[in-house]
């Protein structure tokens, strides 16, 4: 009996052939390319959520830096000139604003190495002498700040006098302040603080001054979600714009320019 259970069970076995056993790999590979994409989806919808998160809570800082500094929004530039210079991210994070420099960094986001990385001994929580030219790391985020209206007096020269804005975004100016006071801002909820950004001239690394389109010269918004853009705003909130919403924020026209970005003008 056992010498016949034997043969049964190696006839069995042997009838799972070299054809259905591709069949079965077959079916698989079907089953993994219909999924994929649905699980890249996912992973995509889960990086916007933390990006929004992030400016949010960078939005959120500034707002509190506001509330300690007579209701103005910090400088996107401290000092007369890029070279040696405190940018604003950095402003931030040493004077206790932002207590993490991962919040700088969008999870969607391409390899920023050779830009510094949010652990790095260079990275913005480890940087404590900004006197040298070398310490003005301003590479080191992935939002851009609306340092036209917001981080500078530039931006309330040109609505209030009609003056010409300069279009170089990493050049002080005497004029660069008192930046913007929370009680001159129209319509919070509209008014841009930072967003997605990249630099005009290589999307791997993003660029701390941002604005619409036509006045900046090194930054630019940056969709990075999927033909999606975050924005961190003047009252705390994030959002995402997409399509033609998109398409305004990021229009130098005087009617998309008043609506998003100058915090002066009541649209």
């Amino acid at each position: 009996f056992k010498v016949y259970f034997m043969k049964r069970m190696v006839k069995k076995i042997s009838l799972f052939t070299l054809i259905e056993l591709l069949v079965v790999i077959a079916i698989i590979a079907i089953l993994a390319a219909m999924l994929l994409p649905a699980l890249q989806q996912s992973r995509e919808r889960a990086q916007n959520i933390q990006c929004l998160a992030k400016q949010k809570n960078i939005s959120l800082a500034m707002v509190m830096y506001t509330g300690d500094n007579t209701e103005y929004f910090p400088p996107f530039l401290n000092g007369t000139a890029i070279s040696g210079s405190l940018m604003w991210n950095l402003a931030l994070c040493r004077l206790g604003y932002i207590t993490d420099a991962n919040l700088y960094f969008c999870p969607s986001a391409v390899n920023m190495e050779g830009y510094s990385t949010p652990n790095s001994a260079s990275s913005c929580g480890s940087i404590k002498d900004f006197s040298l030219p070398s310490d003005y790391k301003w590479q080191y985020t992935t939002y851009g700040y609306n340092y036209l209206w917001f981080g500078s007096g530039r931006g309330r020269d040109f609505t209030r006098n009609g003056t010409t804005l300069s279009t170089a975004s990493g050049s002080a100016k005497p004029n660069d302040y008192p930046t913007a006071k929370t009680s001159e801002v129209r319509k919070a909820s509209n008014k841009i603080l930072i967003t997605d950004s990249s630099h005009s001239t290589n999307l791997a690394r993003g660029y701390y001054a941002i604005g619409p389109y036509g006045f900046t010269e090194n930054g630019k918004v940056y969709a990075r979600h999927a033909k999606s853009c975050n924005f961190g705003f003047a009252d705390g909130h994030s959002e995402s714009f997409t399509g033609t919403q998109l398409e305004n924020a990021n229009d130098g026209a005087t009617v998309h320019r008043d609506h998003y970005w100058d915090p002066f003008v009541d649209k």
